[in-house]
């Protein structure tokens, strides 16, 4: 496999041509809490933004795949975990390799302040609760409605705290 077709793979199964919808957020929640789009902390929480995608969509892809539904469902075989583009335990150590980094950089971002590493922490936790038990629950969709839509107010505050 060429390095194409295998950026081409790591790219599918972080699903980032979804990146579009959720970087926004973080991108307006900064601007917000800075007061304009013209400051480098924007941009600093944009890439938060597109990290946090990229770690829990592939995490979720990793977790699916994992547990069978990825494998078994005939409209994903074309995924790369199934068509074996990607080894699973690769994919393992590069995602909770992200998850760590996203973890760093929140820590950093939001200069390890307790409210802001408490809504962090309750994003992230929620994220979790939805790739590893939303398959098993009719309330799959408290936790990713937390996950997703606590990141704009998240931002406001992490800025003005900071």
């Amino acid at each position: 496999m060429n390095i194409v077709e295998s950026s081409r793979s790591w790219l599918q199964l972080f699903r980032a041509h979804t990146v579009i919808l959720e970087a926004p957020m973080a991108l307006i929640g900064a601007a917000i809490g800075v007061g304009t789009f013209v400051d480098p902390r924007v941009g600093a929480w944009l890439l938060f933004g597109a990290l946090y995608h990229i770690v829990g969509y592939g995490m979720n892809s990793y977790v699916d795949w994992k547990k069978g539904f990825d494998k078994d469902d005939p409209m994903k075989q074309h995924h790369p975990l199934n068509t074996g583009d990607i080894d699973p335990e690769t994919a393992k150590k590069v995602i909770y390799g992200l998850t760590g980094a996203l973890v760093v950089y929140l820590f950093a971002l939001t200069y390890s302040s307790p409210p802001a590493v408490g809504l962090s922490v309750l994003m992230i936790v929620s994220g979790l609760i939805y790739n590893y038990f939303g398959k098993y629950t009719i309330l799959k969709f408290v936790p990713i409605s937390i996950a997703h839509t606590l990141v704009f107010l998240f931002l406001i505050t992490c800025i003005q705290i900071a």
